[in-house]
């Protein structure tokens, strides 16, 4: 079988959650059977020796441009050695490269979808009912929508009427060498500050304002904590929210760190905290987060707020806590005092979310199946 994955979320562009799971689903697939096409990369880069398949790079900042492109290249892949699946990874507007090659090469489509992705193709749907009624068209059309989570897999079905049965969940997974690793025990025991952990982008949506400020409801209390959070952003709001709050030495922002350098950070924690919430009017939610999977490769029980995707990442009272509120202070900064109050939990969670992440998690072992998955469904479906 012979795929083509189309998408503008690919190395060494657009770092992020999306870039992320593509370069680690495709890694994993038969890399003689896969073409990728992506946005050109910038001076210096060689896709020789970075990837074991077919890289094509054409320019996507244009997207007439890229569309057109993609849709030729995508022509001589077919003529060269066959089509029998083109994956698109982004809704807008290289969702249309699927439906056309579909057509033109019989190739089976499959649709990809995060979560704010899709949350963006809805709200334009909303507003015009020329993009919703080329939607509806189009994705008639989808021989399999893949999802990451149950959140945007239900979100997908309602929202585009797509049937059940086309329907595929493939959540994100942990790169190989966390989950190869040898990890001590925590020692967390309650005698020391609780090292807690952030990763992601400094944005509003991730929570950390609404953990520093849980964090000086803790150090009024006495409760000892310390927070390091990893990430690129705007950081001058938060940084005047640490002086406002009195916590400058509980809080480290340690800025960009290189995924090389990642286990170094995740070792020194004992819980990972990000209380993701949903913003501008629920369109901009977390799909899953896989920093949670992450973190539990490396034994930390998790903090997350009970939105979006999280509570397929965060299972409650299993592998960590969800925050029912993740808009609240108080509710965020009574999860954390359960923790240091009791370190036990803190090991028991972490082991589960360990546990489960070796079990569950693994790239090696999820794509082979999903790829097969893929090769089941018909090659024609709808009108």
């Amino acid at each position: 079988m012979n795929h083509l994955f189309v998408t503008k979320d690919f190395p060494p562009n657009r770092p992020g959650g999306m870039t992320s799971y593509y370069t680690g689903l495709l890694r994993h697939f038969d890399p003689a059977s896969l073409t990728v096409i992506t946005d050109t990369a910038p001076k210096g880069w060689s896709d020789r020796g970075t990837f074991p398949f077919r890289v094509i790079r054409v320019n996507m900042k244009n997207p007439d441009i890229g569309m057109a492109s993609a849709v030729a290249h995508g022509l001589l892949v077919s003529m060269r050695g066959g089509l029998d699946f083109v994956h698109c990874g982004n809704t807008s507007p290289y969702r249309h490269v699927g439906g056309v090659l579909s057509r033109l090469t019989g190739a089976r489509y499959v649709q990809y979808f995060m979560g704010n992705d899709l949350l963006g193709l809805v709200r334009k749907m909303e507003a015009s009912l020329r993009v919703r009624e080329s939607a509806y068209r189009l994705f008639q059309r989808v021989h399999a929508v893949v999802s990451i989570s149950e959140f945007t897999a239900a979100c997908a079905q309602t929202n585009l009427r797509l049937d059940p049965a086309r329907m595929v969940l493939m959540r994100p997974c942990v790169r190989p060498e966390f989950l190869d690793q040898s990890l001590p025990r925590s020692d967390y025991d309650g005698r020391r500050p609780l090292e807690l952990l952030s990763v992601g982008r400094l944005t509003a949506r991730k929570g950390v304002d609404k953990v520093l400020r849980a964090l000086a409801l803790l150090k009024a209390r006495d409760v000892h904590v310390r927070f390091t959070v990893v990430g690129k952003g705007e950081r001058a709001p938060l940084d005047a929210l640490v002086r406002d709050c009195g916590i400058a030495d509980l809080v480290h922002f340690a800025g960009f760190v290189s995924d090389a350098d990642m286990p170094a950070v995740y070792s020194k924690a004992d819980a990972f905290i990000m209380v993701s919430r949903a913003e501008n009017k629920g369109f901009d939610v977390e799909g899953f987060g896989i920093v949670y999977i992450e973190a539990a490769a490396f034994g930390l029980p998790a903090i997350g707020g009970n939105s979006g995707g999280v509570p397929d990442a965060v299972v409650h009272e299993e592998t960590g806590l969800l925050v029912n509120d993740p808009e609240s202070p108080t509710e965020i900064a009574a999860a954390i005092e359960r923790f240091v109050n009791e370190p036990s939990l803190v090991r028991r969670l972490g082991a589960a979310g360990r546990a489960r992440a070796l079990s569950t998690f693994d790239w090696r072992a999820n794509v082979p199946a999903f790829v097969k998955g893929l090769e089941a469904f018909p090659r024609r479906t709808g009108p």
